[in-house]
Formats: C-alpha cells, structure tokens, sequence
C-alpha cells in the first residue's frame, strides 16, 4: 500500500491510496471462500462450489467489490497511522478504480483533528472567590427549615394578604385598554412572593382582604417570551376570593431537638451546622469557578483552526441534550420554543458561540493530556460510570450494560470523558495554592447541597 495526500481547505484531507494489485489477487480468493459459504449454489454443497462456478453465477464485479471490501479498511488504517493522522469525521470512499490483474486505486476523504499548540496552562494566576457566609446567609437556610415545617390555615375575616399567602384569585390583563390573549384566569391559585409572575404584580397583592378587588399596574420585561407584550405596561383587574395563611413553626430548642434531632439539639448548634455546611458549599463553588476560570484561560491561550465540522457535531450534542431534557419533562419541542418566540433552527444558531467554546476547550485538554502523558485509570472510569448512574436514577451494572452493547463509541466516549476531567483536575492543582488540594476540593460540584435539606 502507498499513497499521497492532499490538504484541503478547513482541516479536510484527501488520500488517494494505492494497493497493489498481488493484494487484491489474494483477497479475491478468500472473496470467492466466503461468497461460496454464503449462498446455495445448485449442485453443490454450501461452501463447496468450484470458484469457477461462484465467479460464474455471481459475476465479476461482485467477487471484485467484495475482495474490494476485504482490503480497503487496513489500507485506510495504514494510510492513517503512516501519515499520523485523526479523523473527526468518517472516512468517505470515493473514485475507486477496481480492475482484475491491477492495482486499486481509489480515494479517502476526511476531516483532520486540527493541530494544536499549546499556550500556558500550568501554573495559571486565577484567583480564587473568597468565602464568606453572613448572618443573613445563615438566617436564610433557617427561614427555608421553617417554611418546610409550616402549614397553611384558612385566613379569617380579618385577615389581610402577606408574603407565602395561598391566594386563590380572578384576574384579567389589559394592554393599551385591551385584553390580550393568556392574560385572563379565574380561581388561579398562587404563592405570594415565590415570583411566579411578572416583577411587582406579586407585591400589590399584599394586604388584601378576601373579597377585595385590585388594578395591578406592572410592566412586561423587554426580553417577554411573548414578544407582542414585551416592554409594555400592562393593567391586570384582580379580585382576591379566599385565601389561605401561612403558619409558621417558632425557632426554639424544643422545635429544633424534634424536627432536626439527627442534626442539632438547640438553635444555636442548628446555626452553626447551616452555617458550616453553608460554607462548605461556598468554598466547592469557588474551587468549582477557579478550575472553569483556569480551564477557560488555558483554552484561550492555545492556537488552534478549529473544523466547522466539529461546532456542528458539537452544536448537534447540544440540541440533543436540550431535546431530551424536555422529553423528560414532557414538554413537547416545538412549543417550547414557540413560547420562546423562536424555533429549533435560530435557538441551535445561537448556541454556536457556546459550541466553539466548548470544542476550544476540549481541544486543548486532549492536548494537555499528550504533553503530560495523562490517562485516565480504571478508578477514574469506574467513577464516571458512578456519575452517570446517579445522574440517570440507574445502577452502575446498567450503565456497564449500555456502554457494552454500545460497543467501541460508547467506550471511547467514556474514556475521553474521564481523560478530559482528568486534565481539569491536572490543571486546578497546577493553580498556586493548589498543589496539595484534596482530592474532594480538586474535583469541584456544579451544584452546592441545600445546607437545610436534613430538617
């Protein structure tokens, strides 16, 4: 096997490969063995047809594609390793000149991965959030503990309307004197100050008696899903029929021994739990920001031509992660993005950005990982895998399931997901400061724990 090679525009590389035509003689018998296995052929047993009489009833041709498709992969595979190269794309056969008795000429077309060079990407002079959880913060957790642990009581006559109110209500919405569609309900039910509508409708709700009518005067946001309203100011007709209060649990020793007995005893040890956890959440996120920060500005440093082709593919991941979520959520695609005032097509354009971010990043941790020799071990593999379970409610042996039957994709895929993790942890202990981080603190959440989620 020998070829040549041409470069083309956009990392795209076209061989031409030539194999010699000895090699095709010999995989044309082991064509004729195989048809022979394959199909009856009157008189003979299966497999035992003269090859005169396969080539015969079959034809030329085909025994020539088929000694043809025996061959062509290992050449494509030695034209590849030969010439060092990595295609992101799938290899594309074309213009192939198969003739008995000559050599096989034919051609491969791919996109290459782009070649990168790296900038800094040790050491990086990222800062670091500092940490610091207030009274207020603390007081917070402790008003989210005693709202789960609070119940709703039917308001009295007396009673006027305040924040965490169940309200049961009829409005109607009027633009410019008229009423617009969705703008109108009757019994809709709504927690006051959770920020289900519209900022300031909520607040003008306060202090209302059942019975009581109001004009809710507000203001659409400029940046409304339904672009006919947005930034116009709106007058809402609302009458308050009944409304539920909001009791709640008063803060003693005795109410946190009884609901938060496996945490703290007393008040001031539930406090100072919240506030330890709280702060622990608080520090996971800013090591979680100094590694995105440090990751970013190593990608920014790399010099790289990056293929179309590959913010496609990664424009395509995107939308298909979106799609599936809100399959999960039962929300049907298209309306979504309708409620959006856009569709699939310009909300994929406008992921593009984030696409060739994300692909600059990978690039340059697969680099990283080359020039320090990184590769992921069987304990970092086995730790994806636990994630992935967890993210999909599943057992890690199911995972291990669906990666089998996947085949070779889906493990590569894993393991360059663990290898890209891998460099990010590399990267984060590089940072000053670093360099002894345990292994919790260099692996950072997306996500801080509810400090108050045991009560």
């Amino acid at each position: 096997m020998n070829f040549t090679a041409k470069a083309l525009e956009d990392s795209a590389v076209e061989l031409t490969i030539n194999i010699p035509a000895a090699e095709l003689k010999k995989s044309e018998d082991k064509a004729l063995k195989e048809i022979a296995k394959k199909y009856n052929f009157p008189g003979f047993r299966k497999g035992k047809a003269p090859k005169n009489v396969v080539e015969r009833q079959v034809g030329k041709e085909y025994v020539l594609q088929t000694a043809f498709d025996f061959i062509y992969p290992q050449a494509i595979n030695d034209a590849l390793a030969e010439g060092n190269y990595e295609p992101v794309t799938r290899v594309e056969i074309t213009n192939i000149d198969l003739e008995e008795g000559k050599d096989v000429v034919f051609t491969a077309a791919f996109t290459d991965h782009p070649k990168v060079t790296l900038g800094e990407y040790k050491g990086l002079d990222v800062a670091k959030d500092e940490v610091n959880v207030t009274d207020d913060d603390v007081n917070k957790e402790i008003d989210n503990i005693l709202y789960k642990n609070s119940e709703l009581v039917d308001a009295s006559a007396d009673d006027t309307t305040a924040q965490w109110d169940l309200l049961t209500f009829d409005f109607e919405g009027f633009v410019d004197d008229k009423p617009f569609d969705g703008g109108k309900a009757e019994d809709y039910i709504l927690e006051l100050g959770n920020g289900e509508f519209i900022d300031g409708f909520e607040d003008q709700l306060m202090g209302l008696k059942a019975g009581d009518e109001k004009e809710v005067r507000v203001t659409f946001p400029e940046d409304y899903r339904e672009l006919s309203l947005a930034g116009k100011p709106a007058l809402f007709k609302c009458r308050i029929k009944s409304f539920k209060k909001r009791k709640f649990p008063e803060l003693t020793d005795e109410f946190v021994a009884e609901k938060a007995g496996n945490l703290a005893k007393t008040v001031a040890e539930l406090k100072d739990k919240v506030k330890n956890r709280l702060e622990s959440a608080a520090r996971r996120d800013a090591d979680n920001k100094q590694m995105q920060d440090a990751i970013a500005l190593a990608a920014k440093n790399i010099t790289v031509d990056i293929p179309e082709v590959m913010v496609e593919a990664e424009l395509d991941t995107l939308m298909q992660t979106v799609e599936m979520q809100l399959k999960q959520q039962n929300v049907d695609v298209e309306a979504y993005f309708a409620a959006m005032g856009t569709d699939a097509g310009q909300y994929r354009e406008g992921q593009r950005e984030e696409a060739e971010k994300n692909v600059r990043i990978n690039l340059m941790l697969e680099a990283v990982a080359k020039a320090e020799n990184i590769e992921p071990t069987d304990k970092d593999i086995s730790a994806e895998i636990l994630l992935m379970a967890l993210a999909y409610g599943v057992k890690p042996d199911e995972i291990v399931e669906v990666i089998k039957k996947q085949g070779d994709p889906a493990r590569r895929n894993l393991h360059k997901t663990a290898l890209r993790k891998k460099v990010a942890q590399f990267i984060y202990r590089s940072i000053p400061g670093n360099e002894q981080a345990a292994s919790a603190d260099a692996q950072p959440t997306d996500k801080a724990p509810d400090a108050g989620n045991e009560v």
